[in-house]
């Protein structure tokens, strides 16, 4: 039987004006992108840890409540997830074309790989004028700037380890609640309907999602947008952010939905319980305005974790060999 057209590498595939970026980008960053997308699919990278609800104002009787006035009390419950277990198709997307120059036969999935891979390798060249283009954030995806408080300096720290106002934040948690209501009810044929929200303090970021069939809300651990450099240079930016927002910015086409241990009762948010007296409203009755933003800036033991989907583990075993085999020609 012929393969598909996801499945034919692209020296067999007819070349088009964006196939040059597939066929041109370097090996040695393969093996470092590949190295990253593997610590998503471990504990070496960002978790996603599900929130349950105590209690909220989502449906005051005195009306309704301002984002900038939400409160949400959340409790985070058991067991965690690898980040990349909700990131299955774009995993696996990627893995193959690091592991066999794999190029995605559908159009969208071509033109977000393309965007990454341009990202990463920069323009120009790093002898005369070079960088980075400024990334826009499509209109599906929500974004919130939180104020910094803290006004220590970082000192050495990564922004990990300086308390943020970002970890279980109740104007993002609201917002991204809402936004996946808000999203269902436009996009009510979409595959899933897990949706995320950015949540940016100063040099940090944490990603929440939540699913509005399920009542499942997650929120990952907080990522640093900067990492250090040599001793002599500033802080880079950290290859680790720049993936996971990839994944959740493109999320309509690399998002494989909630794994299924998630869509038990008992792994609920218990938002619909919470919001019952107006539950219909944010089924059916949302608006929106210009929903969108653009955007010009860019240990724990693993029996705590979910079982992972097998799709994960497809996706794992090839970024690992990408890693050894460019180890062992290097």
């Amino acid at each position: 039987m012929a393969g598909t057209a996801s499945d034919i590498p692209i020296k067999r595939r007819r070349m088009d004006d964006t196939d040059s970026i597939f066929t041109d980008f370097p090996g040695n960053i393969k093996r470092q992108l590949a190295i990253k997308l593997h610590d998503l699919c471990d504990t070496h990278g960002p978790a996603l840890e599900s929130l349950k609800f105590n209690n909220c104002n989502a449906s005051d009787d005195n009306g309704g409540i301002a984002f900038s006035d939400a409160y949400c009390s959340v409790t985070p419950m058991k067991n965690k997830l690898f980040f990349g277990a909700i990131f299955v198709d774009g995993l696996i997307m990627i893995s193959k074309f690091l592991e066999q120059g794999t190029v995605p036969g559908s159009k969208s999935e071509r033109h977000v790989l393309a965007k990454l891979l341009d990202y990463i390798v920069d323009i120009g060249n790093e002898e005369v004028w070079h960088g980075r283009l400024d990334i826009i954030v499509n209109q599906d995806i929500g974004v919130s700037a939180v104020e910094c408080d803290n006004t220590e300096s970082l000192g050495g720290k990564t922004s990990a380890e300086v308390s943020t106002g970002l970890e279980r934040n109740q104007q993002i948690i609201a917002q991204t609640v809402v936004f996946s209501f808000l999203q269902k009810q436009n996009q009510p044929l979409s595959k899933h309907f897990l949706f995320p929200c950015f949540g940016i303090e100063g040099t940090s970021l944490v990603i929440y999602f939540y699913d509005s069939e399920y009542d499942v809300l997650l929120q990952s651990s907080v990522i640093p947008l900067l990492v250090p450099g040599t001793s002599k240079s500033h802080p880079k930016v950290n290859l680790t952010a720049i993936l996971v927002s990839w994944l959740a910015v493109n999320c309509k086409y690399l998002s494989s939905g909630l794994q299924e241990t998630l869509k038990y009762k008992d792994e609920t948010a218990g938002f619909f319980l919470q919001a019952k007296d107006k539950i219909k409203i944010y089924e059916k009755e949302l608006k929106s305005g210009d929903v969108g933003v653009l955007v010009h800036s860019v240990s724990e033991a693993e029996d705590s974790y979910e079982v992972s989907p097998h799709g994960l583990n497809e996706a794992r075993r090839r970024l690992y060999e990408v890693v050894w085999r460019r180890m062992e020609d290097s």
